[in-house]
């Protein structure tokens, strides 16, 4: 095991770091600032300095004026970073040490179901997955988040030794950090606990003791790190929230107009393949909410505080088709390719145009999540027929995350699942080998009888 763990470490690590130097070597333009690079991460960078220099959460260092459509988690965390180095450069290589760990993780959460040779699979997989360590080596939440959440998932259900009151504690407090790096997570304070009950219930193998104080502690450690976020949002906007969601359900659910706009004007798309924000259904669409909006929204108050009503006005004036919309949209989650995007990203820091991926490794890739996605199904099956009840854990979060991302999902949005996606589907191609091979041995068996 201590070698397959030397493996793993290691793999991650030349990787990361050798993608590093080199993502680094070919920055220029904009993206000369490596680690930071356009987009969010240049969001994150201004809302770390301002932190630093101005003791204020706002991206705008001229106005500076407070923001909470992001929250303070990431933002802090690189702020620590340039307080002490003066770059971000030591939180990224912080990264990086936290994803070798988290494949570390993978491995053994895998060795508990399989065998060590092929416990090594979904863990090397996760280590060289392109996307992700592009994601993971610049100034990125992806990553990083991914990290946490496999540290999380292995301290909750896996640890033997350590699981007093402490754990729980340590546990919720990790989880309200993952909040405020990335709200999506907000309601693992729910789900997590009923997951862990429900297994205590239900799953006789399991090594998890109810305990009622445990779940008080863990929510106490939730509390304790999100409620002063909270009251600053109060204080500033008098509402007591984490995030302001409003303009991302706002922006869905102009996505899902758009797309029934298409569909009325003769253009049949059962799934968007992207935002098909350059057409006229789009600019109308547009053109319509922001009407509505300001009718919604009262003189003296702030059309933010408005988005989310206004989306969810939409979404429930036909709720039938928002939903197929809503999940045959998440597909591309995981059929998304994690190479394609990986060279887009690359691309963008060379300042080069978007590559062209011939049909043949564009299908090569498309068809191997294809196979995760069955072999996954049919590991969360086989995981619920054999009683291994914490793999059923794992197809739970995937729906968790793939629900919660939204629609018109890619690559990058797969990052926190993929750890559960390839542990599941590395069982569930094991259990239909396994199935197989019975079945050919009982035929060879009958045919010899004859």
């Amino acid at each position: 095991m201590k070698r397959s763990i030397l493996v793993i470490v290691c793999v991650s690590l030349i990787a990361q770091f050798g993608l590093f130097f080199y993502l680094k070597s070919i920055s220029v333009g904009s993206n000369s600032l490596f680690p930071v690079i356009e987009g969010d991460s240049s969001l994150y960078a201004s809302l770390a300095h301002n932190l630093v220099a101005h003791h204020t959460f706002a991206w705008d260092e001229k106005t500076l004026t407070p923001i909470r459509h992001y929250a303070v988690g990431y933002p802090a965390f690189l702020a620590v970073s340039e307080k002490i180095f003066g770059s971000f450069v030591p939180a990224v290589f912080l990264q990086i040490f936290l994803l070798a760990l988290a494949s570390v993780l993978i491995f053994l959460m895998a060795r508990k179901f399989l065998p060590d040779w092929v416990s090594l699979i979904p863990a090397l997989i996760f280590s060289l997955d392109p996307s992700i360590i592009f994601l993971n080596t610049t100034v990125m939440t992806d990553g990083f988040f991914a990290s946490l959440l496999i540290i999380l998932v292995y301290v909750v259900f896996f640890n033997k030794k350590w699981r007093d009151w402490t754990m729980f504690l340590c546990a919720g407090l990790l989880l309200g950090y993952m909040t405020l790096v990335r709200p999506i997570a907000e309601y693992l304070v729910i789900f997590l606990p009923l997951i862990y009950f429900l297994l205590v219930r239900f799953d006789k193998k399991t090594i998890l003791v109810a305990r009622r104080k445990s779940l008080v502690v863990f929510l106490i450690g939730f509390v304790l790190v999100v409620s002063p976020w909270m009251i600053r949002n109060k204080n500033i906007f008098n509402h007591y929230q984490i995030v302001n969601d409003g303009g991302f359900l706002l922006y869905n659910a102009q996505i899902f107009l758009t797309w029934k706009e298409m569909w009325s004007h003769g253009t049949h798309l059962y799934i968007l393949l992207s935002r098909h924000t350059n057409t006229p259904e789009y600019v109308d669409t547009k053109t319509k909410i922001t009407s509505d909006l300001n009718k919604l929204t009262p003189k003296s108050g702030s059309v933010d505080d408005y988005m989310g009503a206004l989306a969810k006005q939409y979404i429930l004036a036909d709720p039938i088709s928002y939903t197929y919309f809503h999940l045959a949209n998440s597909l591309p989650i995981f059929f998304g390719g994690s190479f394609s995007e990986y060279l887009r990203n690359v691309n963008s820091l060379r300042s080069a145009p978007a590559p062209v991926i011939s049909f043949i490794p564009k299908l090569l890739e498309t068809g191997f999540q294809i196979l995760v996605f069955i072999f996954a199904l049919a590991g969360s099956i086989a995981a619920f027929r054999r009683r291994h009840l914490i793999l059923v854990v794992f197809a739970c979060l995937i729906i968790y995350f793939t629900v919660l991302t939204g629609p018109i999902g890619n690559a990058r949005y797969r990052t926190p699942i993929q750890p559960f996606l390839l542990i599941l589907a590395t069982y569930g191609a094991c259990v239909v080998i396994e199935n197989t091979r019975f079945r050919f041995k009982k035929e060879i068996r009958y045919n010899i009888a004859s």
